[in-house]
């Protein structure tokens, strides 16, 4: 079987993931635009990684039994497929049914 290399390695990051932890931030985000959503002073959002590239953020939206991700691509391109697999596999973690994109 042959994956895309892209989604094979997308995943979703938290918040508090090592990986978004560093000092070199100019490295792991070059845009300087996009630094400032990423690492925000309160509320901090997870990345998407995707190729080896954080490509965007994203949020838990939860209502009730049921999570919403808000996910946010700084390209302003769409959402990548396997954000999907990743969201519904975050809702399962937390006891929920994954309910879509919130944008």
């Amino acid at each position: 079987m042959h994956l895309d290399p892209v989604r094979a390695y997308l995943r979703l990051l938290g918040p508090f993931d090592l990986f978004l932890q560093g000092r070199d931030r100019e490295l792991v985000v070059p845009d300087a635009s996009a630094r400032p959503d990423l690492w925000r002073t309160l509320g901090r959002p997870g990345g998407v990684l995707a190729g080896g590239e954080l490509i965007g953020s994203w949020r838990p939206r939860s209502k009730g039994r049921r999570l919403q991700v808000a996910v946010t691509v700084w390209d302003g391109g769409p959402v990548p497929a396997g954000v999907a697999e990743q969201a519904e596999r975050l809702a399962a973690f937390r006891g929920q049914a994954f309910d879509g994109f919130e944008r």
